[in-house]
């Protein structure tokens, strides 16, 4: 599987993670749960693997509460500040909060995929369309069943192993 695919794949399922891994931010000790609102969640900031802050989302559509050095914050605005993004709701401008929540949901998603991958094989059907299936087998067999039905699928399990 080419890097170019895989940063394609990963781009378009977390999209926050690229633009994370480029400003050297992670969000470690994360606590998350549901609600009627979307995704209530805590992390710590990191950035160049040194703790400088906290985030946190109530998960009541208000705005995000955030304690970043005024420099990191600015370095992530430059960044976002001005850009389009596609979202569940459509075209959104992208900004600090918006940056911050996709991180936080794409490191959750990303959590939910390692688990789902202990038992089963994820993958991409096709990736043009970026339609993700799954089959109950692990391995070579998993492999073989499905190149047989999707000869260009990428299967997801290793990928999820260098994210989050």
């Amino acid at each position: 599987m080419s890097t170019e695919l895989n940063e394609k794949i990963v781009d378009t399922l977390f999209p926050a993670i690229t633009l994370a891994k480029k400003l050297e931010i992670t969000l470690k000790s994360m606590k998350s749960m549901p609600t009627m609102d979307g995704l209530a969640w805590t992390a710590v900031v990191y950035h160049k693997n040194r703790k400088v802050g906290q985030v946190e989302d109530g998960g009541y559509g208000g705005a995000l509460m955030m304690r970043i050095p005024k420099e990191l914050e600015d370095a992530i605005k430059a960044e976002v500040n001005g850009k389009i993004i596609e979202t569940e709701f459509g075209p959104l401008n992208y900004d600090i909060e918006l940056f911050f929540g996709q991180l936080a949901e794409d490191l959750d998603n990303i959590k939910r995929f390692k688990n789902k991958t202990k038992k089963t094989t994820l993958f991409v059907a096709d990736p043009s369309t970026m339609e993700l299936r799954t089959i109950n087998a692990l391995g070579e067999v998993a492999e073989t069943a499905i190149r047989k039905s999707y000869p260009s699928a990428v299967i997801l399990n290793t990928l999820l192993t260098t994210l989050g």
